[in-house]
C-alpha cells in the first residue's frame, strides 16, 4: 500500500499533561467526584448536541477544538489548539456552562480523527493478513492529544515500516505492547460464579451479567448483556457475537442437573465495528432490567449516552469477573475511538477502551454501565467484547478491555431497550 504522509497545520504549544492509562487504574470513587462527573458529562452532551445539528446529523466541531476528557476529580477538560479568550467563550456558549478547564494542545480533534481514519482503512483492508502481524491496536488519546499506535515490536525499523505503509505524522506516538496484567496477589478473579450471582439463571428468569451458554454441542460461556425488543416487537437480550456463532443457535442456561434453552440467536455480526448478537427469548422466559450485586439492586435505564467521554467511570458485569475484595469490576474509559487486531486476525474499529478488569472466557457480552446521578440507576454504555491477545496472561486476567457501544448495536440490529 502506498505510504500516506499526513501533514499537520496547527499552532504548537505546551503538550497537555494529564491522564495516562495508569492514572485510570484502581481509583477510589468518591461522592464528590461522581457528582462532578455527572455534571461534566451533561455539559459535554450539551456541547456535542450543539455540534450535531438535527437536520444534517453530522457532528462538526470548532476547528480549534482538540478533544475533551474527564480528569480524576470528574472535571471536564477541553483542549484548544488556540487557547484564546474568544475561543474559550465560543466553547462555553456551546457547553452552556463555564464549569470547564481549558488546556493548550497541538492538534485539533478533526486532525487526529483523520489520522485514525487512515489507520482504520489500512487495518480493515488488510484484516487477516500478515500485513497486520506486528500491529496490536491504535487509539485516540484525547488526554495527551495524540494518536497512539501499539506495535508488538517497536524498533526504529518497525516504526519506519508502519510510517511507510500506513501513515506518518508528528501526532502519532508509538508504543511497544506491554502486558496489561495485574499481579494475582493484588487482584484475583474468581471462577466460582455461584459465590456472586448477578443474574440467577437457574430458572427461567434472566438478568444482566448472568451466565449464558451457546449451542449444547460446543457450550461456550458468555454473559447476558441488556434486554431489548427487535423491530418485530420480540423480547430478547444482547450478548457476544463471537460466542453465538450462527443464526438459529440456541442460548442456554445450566443448572446442577440440566441444560435448558431460553432463547434463539436471530441476529449477529462480528465485523469491523461490531461484535454482538441478539437472542430472542422463548415463550415463558422473562428478563429483568435490574442486576443485583452484594445485596444491592441496580436498575439500568432505557437510554444510552449522547456521546461517550474519555475518563468516565464505568462498571462491567460479567459472568466470571469478581475481584478478591468483592468489589465491582470498575474502571475508566481510556479512549472512545479505538481499533485493534483481535487474535491476530480479526480487525475491530470504533471500539471503546476502558480499564475495568475482565476474564477472557465468560465475560464476553457482559453489561457495561455508568452511574446516573447519586442513585441506583445505571445507564447502558455497551457490552464487553474482550481484550487484545497480546495483553492476556496465562491466568486470563486483563486490565485493559474493550466494549462495543450500545448505540451501534441498537442501530445495527434495530433494537429498542426497555
Amino acid at each position: 500500500m502506498k505510504s500516506k504522509t499526513f501533514y499537520i497545520i496547527a499552532v504548537f504549544g505546551v503538550l497537555c499533561t494529564s491522564c495516562t492509562t495508569e492514572d485510570f487504574v484502581s481509583k477510589t470513587e468518591s461522592r464528590s467526584s461522581l457528582q462532578k462527573q455527572i455534571e461534566s458529562i451533561r455539559a459535554y452532551e450539551t456541547f456535542y448536541e450543539h455540534c450535531t445539528p438535527v437536520r444534517s446529523g453530522e457532528t462538526v466541531f470548532p476547528p480549534f477544538y482538540g478533544g475533551a476528557y474527564l480528569n480524576d476529580a470528574g472535571s471536564l477538560i477541553i483542549n484548544l489548539t488556540d487557547d484564546s479568550e474568544v475561543n474559550r467563550s465560543a466553547i462555553i456558549s456551546l457547553l452552556e456552562t463555564d464549569n470547564v478547564i481549558f488546556k493548550k494542545c497541538d492538534f485539533s480533534h478533526d486532525e487526529l480523527s483523520s489520522i485514525r481514519a487512515i489507520i482504520d482503512e489500512y487495518l480493515i483492508k488488510y484484516s487477516g493478513t500478515d500485513a497486520l502481524k506486528n500491529i496490536s491496536s491504535s487509539y485516540l488519546d484525547e488526554c495527551n492529544n495524540r494518536v497512539v499506535v501499539q506495535l508488538l515490536s517497536c524498533t526504529d525499523t518497525d516504526v519506519q515500516t508502519f510510517e511507510g505503509n500506513v501513515c506518518k505524522s508528528a501526532a502519532i506516538t508509538f508504543e511497544q505492547v506491554k502486558p496489561n496484567i495485574e499481579q494475582t496477589n493484588k487482584i484475583a478473579l474468581s471462577t466460582r460464579n455461584k459465590s456472586r450471582v448477578i443474574g440467577d439463571n437457574s430458572s427461567t428468569s434472566l438478568s444482566a451479567g448472568g451466565e449464558i451458554w451457546n449451542d449444547a454441542d460446543t457450550m461456550l460461556l458468555a454473559s447476558v448483556g441488556y434486554r431489548a425488543t427487535d423491530t418485530n416487537g420480540y423480547s430478547g437480550f444482547v450478548s457476544s457475537g463471537h460466542i453465538f456463532k450462527q443464526l438459529g443457535g440456541r442460548a442456554n442456561i445450566r443448572s446442577t442437573f440440566s441444560i435448558n434453552t431460553v432463547g434463539t440467536c436471530t441476529q449477529r455480526q462480528t465485523n469491523e465495528n461490531i461484535d454482538a448478537a441478539f437472542c430472542r427469548l422463548l415463550s415463558g422466559v422473562a428478563i429483568s432490567n435490574t442486576l443485583t450485586y452484594n445485596s444491592t439492586t441496580y436498575t439500568y435505564t432505557t437510554t444510552t449516552p449522547v456521546s461517550i467521554l474519555t475518563g468516565t467511570r464505568v462498571f462491567m458485569y460479567g459472568a466470571k469477573t469478581l475481584d478478591a475484595t468483592g468489589a465491582e469490576s470498575a474502571g475508566q474509559i481510556l479512549s472512545t475511538n479505538c481499533s485493534f487486531v483481535f487474535g491476530g486476525t480479526q480487525t475491530y474499529t470504533g471500539m471503546v477502551m476502558a480499564s475495568y478488569p475482565a476474564r477472557i472466557e465468560g465475560d464476553e457480552g457482559g453489561l457495561v454501565v455508568a452511574r446516573v446521578g447519586l442513585t441506583r440507576n445505571m445507564q447502558i454504555y455497551g457490552i464487553h467484547i474482550g481484550a487484545p491477545m497480546s495483553g492476556i496472561s496465562s491466568n486470563g486476567i486483563v486490565l485493559t478491555s474493550y466494549f462495543v457501544p450500545a448505540s451501534i448495536i441498537n442501530n445495527t440490529f434495530g433494537l429498542t431497550i426497555y
